[in-house]
């Protein structure tokens, strides 16, 4: 609603400006440049009007030259059009790039190409109508974006928990015998879903470090919150293809004829702990005012509990086969998922 409201603001101005203090010819294209230059963030609406006043120069320039050389206006039209969007194609212009035909094509077709100080004022009125709306963009209400990089990590951190809790509930979980495998619960779901949460994380830091690039308004803090989430989310993201990994090792153990064997039971406890310390990391990480040393002390504990899985996995000559590989299939991507994690 903000955007909007300035969105509104900046055409008024752009066409009070162009219809009445400077008398332009063609007053429209200044409040549709503004309109357009108030983007999601300042820096877009830097960048971006850079890009339209580039694109349309270079359309009216087209057209200006098309007809000098080309006596047909039909001719002309076509060569320009075609020509003005294959330059656009150029990424440089990114989105903009349309423009460039679209604006020789108008020029040609409003009868004024032939008229150099047409020309002029088409540009003039573009590049009032793009500083008017940057300016109102950066120095009213200029839009921030400090709740997402929270909500996303936490919302990441919240699905990473139950997944993880939920793994280490299975494993203790009292079985029929030692051969019996998991519940059957499909974690793999739960592991899956983790992954747009991921991007939605990533996207929220993005919108957040570009919201505070050539911002006038609490950069500093804008800053900050970016680079405190960042690391956070990082972390889980790097630690969330190893989850998903224990979780399908998990689920082929409950299949009917499973590849390998379910870990003993002393393996299984030790693994649980492993996965409620990985929560515990996660939890402290991905919540506002989580404390640094409760992660670290359940990091170390996860890191001391994967030691000695390890050193029984391989030094310890009677787990069976079956059973030792898997253990190996959950305790491999636990490991990892421990280094990912490590602050």
């Amino acid at each position: 609603m903000v955007q909007a409201a300035k969105a509104g603001l900046a055409a008024v101005v752009a066409w009070l400006i162009a219809r009445h203090a400077l008398s332009l010819p063609q007053p429209f294209l200044a409040p549709y440049a503004a309109v357009f230059l108030v983007d999601s963030t300042v820096y877009r609406s830097a960048w971006l009007s850079v890009q339209q006043v580039g694109a349309v120069a270079i359309g009216v320039a087209l057209a200006g030259l098309a007809a000098v050389t080309i006596p047909s206006t039909s001719g002309a039209i076509g060569v320009v059009t075609a020509l003005g969007l294959v330059i656009g194609r150029w990424r440089g212009f990114g989105s903009s790039g349309i423009w460039i035909g679209i604006t020789a094509l108008l020029v040609l077709t409003y009868g004024a190409a032939d008229d150099p100080m047409s020309l002029v004022y088409r540009l003039v009125e573009i590049a009032l109508g793009a500083a008017l709306g940057l300016v109102v963009n950066a120095v009213l209400l200029p839009p921030v974006y400090l709740r997402r990089p929270q909500q996303a990590t936490a919302e990441l951190a919240g699905t990473l928990c139950e997944l993880l809790r939920g793994l280490a509930s299975t494993l203790r979980a009292e079985a029929r015998d030692d051969e019996t495998g998991p519940d059957g619960h499909d974690w793999t779901g739960h592991a899956r879903a983790a992954e747009t949460l991921v991007q939605q994380g990533e996207d929220a830091i993005s919108w957040a470090s570009e919201s505070a690039r050539l911002n006038l308004r609490q950069r500093k803090r804008q800053r900050w919150v970016a680079q405190a989430w960042q690391s956070s989310l990082v972390a889980m993201r790097s630690a969330w293809p190893h989850l998903r990994e224990i979780t399908e090792a998990a689920y082929e153990t409950a299949r009917e004829r499973p590849l390998f064997g379910y870990p003993d039971p002393e393996s299984r406890r030790a693994l649980a702990g492993v996965f409620e310390d990985l929560a515990e990391v996660i939890t402290q990480r991905g919540q506002q005012g989580g404390s640094i040393e409760a992660a670290r002390d359940a990091l170390a504990r996860a890191d001391e509990a994967v030691r000695e899985l390890e050193d029984r996995l391989f030094n310890d000559g009677h787990v069976r086969v079956d059973t030792a590989a898997g253990l190996a299939s959950m305790l491999l991507p636990a490991s990892k998922a421990t280094a990912a994690l490590r602050l």
